[in-house]
């Protein structure tokens, strides 16, 4: 019988090897949170690097993983957000990043995810609202 969430742990593990060789990863992007920078389907290549200010990171946290916009480092914590979400995932520790978003694939052509891109405007209001506090 197939065990998916065996299949699962395998090829994250997988993964895992190949980013700690200094080899890149392509993984497929699930879900519709990073949209428009990354849609369900397309396919990404991570590479193991040191986060920055808006790279696009493959997280663990809470038992779930995740691609999302890193939006503010504090110290050796990190403030991610889903482009398309209204509200962040809070902080996590800079160790649960487990790469980098270096290129995406879409319909053929290969791109790579733009930093400076318009941030949504739920992100601002927030970022505002933090200021004037």
């Amino acid at each position: 019988m197939f065990d998916e969430a065996r299949f699962a742990l395998a090829l994250d593990e997988l993964a895992e090897v190949q980013l700690s060789r200094g080899e890149s990863v392509m993984l497929r992007a699930l879900g519709q949170s990073m949209r428009p920078a990354i849609r369900h389907g397309d396919r990404v290549v991570l590479v193991r690097r040191a986060p920055r200010w808006l790279d696009i990171v493959w997280v663990q946290q809470n038992g779930a993983e995740s691609l999302h916009r890193v939006v503010l480092r504090v110290g050796s914590r990190l403030w991610l957000k889903g482009d398309a979400l209204p509200l962040t995932d809070g902080f996590v520790e800079v160790d649960a990043v487990k790469a980098c978003v270096a290129l995406v694939e879409r319909d053929g052509r290969r791109f790579v995810p733009r930093r400076l891109t318009a941030l949504p405007r739920s992100l601002l209001r927030g970022a505002i609202g933090l200021i004037w506090r």
